[in-house]
């Protein structure tokens, strides 16, 4: 019976990181544009102004969504230049580190 259950438990484990990896080629497959920014704040929500001085909110439960789904890299911290990838209809598909190193 403990065999059944730990396969049923690797089984989900492995169904939520197939489903994970698969919604990273999907925002790949589907990002339409990008901006670079800065994360602002990470407090009670999370600050993010773009290099156009735009301010964009997101609220923890958002943050922890998108963390769960691995649409947001874990190690962001306040003050870390990013990238936010979004769909054709201005929704955000992934935030991650700026890999060139550049500010805004």
């Amino acid at each position: 019976m403990a065999s059944i259950t730990k396969m049923k438990q690797r089984t989900r484990i492995e169904q939520e990181k197939n489903y994970a990896s698969y919604m990273q080629s999907q925002a790949l497959l589907n990002a339409h544009h990008s901006n670079n920014a800065r994360l602002v704040s990470i407090d009670s929500s999370w600050q993010i102004e773009t290099c156009e001085q735009q301010l964009i909110v997101l609220t923890q439960e958002l943050v922890a969504q998108m963390k769960h789904l691995k649409m947001l890299e874990q190690s962001l911290k306040q003050g870390d230049q990013i990238e936010i990838a979004f769909d054709q209809r201005g929704r955000i598909l992934t935030i991650k580190a700026r890999s060139d190193g550049a500010t805004c």
